[in-house]
């Protein structure tokens, strides 16, 4: 098991690991890209994401590649499905803000596969509502894909892929995405003078995107077959469009009305995403399974 470690930096110079660090992040051209690269994370209006340090983030509108993010606190915002690019445009209850690519971005991290590299930069202007004026910023930053790992937070073990970026030798960025929650899991910042930030996925629901009638229908016959043949503990899995099916059953008991009824948990995995949920089905007299 790998574990993410995180370095402490307090001294006032720059570390010599940070800066080597940097110095190797983009020795390399990106790599082919083969069958097991990971596509882009895909997002469904719904879906909701909650951080250890408070923050909960939900999706309220999807357009083409553009998602719109809300937070708890009203803060909403426009935002890449590949989250390492920053936001297009936001607004809090005070203040508006956008920016604009002053360079095309060079390079492409996706379909996400290690030795991926991808530079660059913006302007932002974030103002009071109102006003005329307000400030503006430049930023240039460099990212690489690294190898995956098994990635460990309070809520679980994850394989993630690690996206090292930088802006410069003093701010380094790695966001770690695991392809079965489509999201990244942690994200940690890092700087020369102060303390790492590290900011966790705590909890998670994921709103399951329309399917072919044809999946429904797979679904519905891998889970009458998996409740009616396979006991406790075995899993049925099958797939179609893309779509991979699973379902376990996990307990068998008799209901008071003396129907067989079983426990199971089911599985959808679309894109590399999961969707997992439990369940509990009885059988009827006519020989189906029906959820209860």
């Amino acid at each position: 098991m790998v574990t993410t470690s995180l370095l402490v930096m307090a001294c006032q110079t720059t570390p010599r690991s940070l800066i080597e660090n940097t110095t190797a992040l983009f020795n390399s051209e990106p790599k082919p890209v083969s069958g097991n690269a990971i596509p882009l994370p895909t997002y469904t209006v719904g879906d909701h994401f909650r951080y250890d340090d408070g923050r909960s983030d939900k999706v309220v509108k999807v357009e083409g590649d553009w998602v719109y993010w809300q937070k708890s606190n009203g803060l909403k915002w426009k935002t890449h499905r590949d989250f390492v690019l920053p936001n297009k445009e936001w607004e809090s209850r005070t203040k508006i803000g956008g920016l604009t690519f002053t360079s095309h971005p060079y390079g492409s991290l996706w379909p996400l596969e290690p030795g991926n590299n991808l530079w660059y930069s913006y302007r932002s202007t974030s103002k009071i509502k109102g006003h005329s004026f307000g400030k503006q910023s430049k930023s240039k930053w460099k990212c690489k894909v690294n190898p995956p790992e098994n990635t460990q937070i309070k809520s679980g073990i994850y394989l993630t892929y690690p996206i090292h970026c930088y802006k410069s030798v003093k701010r380094h960025r790695t966001w770690y995405y695991a392809p079965d929650v489509g999201h990244y899991i942690l994200k940690v910042d890092r700087y020369a003078t102060k303390d790492p930030k590290r900011v966790e996925l705590s909890k998670y629901k994921l709103k399951i995107p329309e399917v072919s009638k044809v999946t429904k229908a797979l679904y519905k016959s891998v889970l009458q077959e998996a409740l009616q043949t396979k006991p406790s503990g075995a899993t049925l899995k099958k797939s179609s469009q893309g779509v991979e099916i699973s379902v376990m059953p996990t307990r068998t008991f008799k209901a008071k009305n003396g129907q067989y009824c079983r426990d199971y948990e089911r599985n959808l995995t679309i894109q590399y995403r999961s969707y997992p949920a439990k369940g509990t089905a009885c059988k009827e007299p006519g020989g189906d399974w029906v959820r209860i």
